[in-house]
């Protein structure tokens, strides 16, 4: 897995591309073109998450900074609504891993997600952050909490003992826990796997494939394992914003399928009034983004409001 939460976290800061020119011209039309939209201007315009937007220069990462952060309590978990398309009303949150290292300002996940990926403290703050967030989400009556596992934390072999023990200790009910998971940390072992998630399952823990869409997402994935829900990556959901048919096609027959599955959907990434309306039409669920709410470390239920400024948008029966 390539991340500690990594749709716990926001996945993507101000980035700077070059379109290269031995490409052939119909690929570099098309990136040119995205690119050219994704800088569009329009009160719909996709929205850049502003709390990763560099602001000052960075503190210098490495895994020698990281070492002993959580020791130092240098670690904080914020937490993003996800909605209900119909209402505009939190069904659930999912937690988000951020680092403040002593007298710094947050430090951007992408900054230093590797490094702490390739320590050896990477499963211990996973199960870090899986206790606050079930000592945080004990305090929700009605309201899920969702959290991200990295692949170091859900190959330990007691790994569904800890999770056990986690919400013993925090008092939540097991079916107020909903685990994310991608398909790639699930390729490898996959028969332990399969295990871990029934025993997880039959104890009443909720189970979701994250990130579907990236990579190589294959449906014998839904197929394999056993899931309550799945979650579509912004790359789906971004070009709803430009009507394309062809991710309209896709993305409907992915809403489709999830129905005839019994498996509830979630869409992230919504940024724009457009990509809402688009998502509420095919019957999509639960919504994620920044069009809602950013994430925060105090958030409890009552504390959602629609976020201000040009993303704001009126809830309306009649989407």
């Amino acid at each position: 897995m390539q991340r500690v939460m990594r749709s716990v976290l926001p996945p993507h800061s101000a980035l700077s591309f070059q379109v290269q020119r031995d490409l052939p011209s119909s690929c570099r039309d098309l990136v040119e073109q995205q690119l050219t939209f994704q800088s569009c201007s329009s009160p719909d315009q996709i929205l850049p998450e502003a709390s990763l937007l560099p602001t000052h220069p960075p503190p210098t990462c490495s895994s020698d900074l990281l070492s002993g952060a959580l020791r130092r309590g240098e670690f904080r978990v914020h937490y993003q609504p996800i909605v209900s398309a119909v209402s505009g009303q939190p069904v659930k949150a999912e937690a988000l891993l951020r680092w403040q290292p002593a007298g710094q300002p947050l430090v951007s996940p992408n900054d230093f997600l590797a490094h702490l990926e390739a320590s050896d403290e990477m499963a211990d703050v996973g199960t870090w952050v899986l206790w606050q967030a079930c000592h945080a989400a004990a305090r929700w009556p009605g309201t899920r909490v969702a959290v991200n596992l990295s692949e170091a934390q859900f190959s330990r072999r007691n790994f569904v003992t800890t999770v056990k023990q986690v919400l013993r200790d925090t008092g939540l009910q097991p079916n107020c826990l909903e685990l994310e998971l991608t398909e790639a940390m699930l390729m490898t072992g996959s028969c332990y796997a399969a295990r871990a998630l029934r025993r997880l399952r039959a104890f009443g823990v909720r189970v979701v494939l994250d990130d579907f869409g990236t990579g190589f997402s294959n449906l014998s994935c839904l197929q394999f394992f056993p899931f309550d829900g799945l979650k579509l990556d912004r790359s789906l959901v971004q070009p709803l914003q430009r009507r394309d048919a062809r991710s309209l096609t896709i993305v409907r027959g992915l809403v489709e399928l999830c129905q005839r599955l019994q498996l509830e959907i979630t869409a992230e990434g919504v940024e724009t009034p457009v990509q809402l309306r688009t998502l509420q039409a095919m019957d999509v669920p639960l919504l994620q983004g920044y069009l809602f709410a950013r994430p925060q470390e105090c958030w409890t239920p009552g504390t959602t409001k629609l976020a201000e400024g040009p993303e704001r948008v009126k809830w309306d029966s009649h989407f």
